[in-house]
């Protein structure tokens, strides 16, 4: 079982980490969440959790699902299932093996490509609309 200290440490480092990787302050992210600089300070330091509304809020912030900041990190050691094709397996093969925050920047960057064709794809759908 989880307890409440596992749960603030493990929120202060996926935080700190999101932060970190989006080269911000956490003075910055307060503000654009219209949050206290004490608050944030607080949570990065993992001396107390936000209100689950607020965490909500943190998680799409940074476009994360609530989970990455709440949920411990397993080992590296879960199979990978047997639905994905086999591109998609070599690549959670070959993240399994990174360390975990070289993981977090490759599901950034992976977030980044899935956007960038969504909007690519909104773009060719109105384009043949258009025509």
């Amino acid at each position: 079982m989880t307890d409440s200290k596992e749960i603030r440490e493990t929120f202060r480092k996926r935080l700190r980490q999101a932060i970190k990787t989006r080269n911000l302050s956490a003075a910055q992210v307060a503000r654009d969440l219209g949050l206290s600089v004490g608050s944030m300070q607080n949570y990065t330091k993992g001396l107390t959790l936000p209100p689950c509304s607020r965490m909500l809020d943190i998680a799409r912030y940074f476009g994360r699902p609530i989970e990455y900041f709440l949920a411990a990190d397993r080992e590296s050691s879960r199979p990978v299932p047997d639905e994905l094709d086999d591109a998609s397996a070599a690549l959670a093969r070959v993240a399994a093996q990174l360390p975990e925050h070289q993981r977090y920047l490759l599901l950034d960057l992976a977030h980044e490509l899935r956007e960038l064709n969504n909007e690519a794809g909104k773009k060719a759908r109105n384009a043949e609309e258009g025509s």
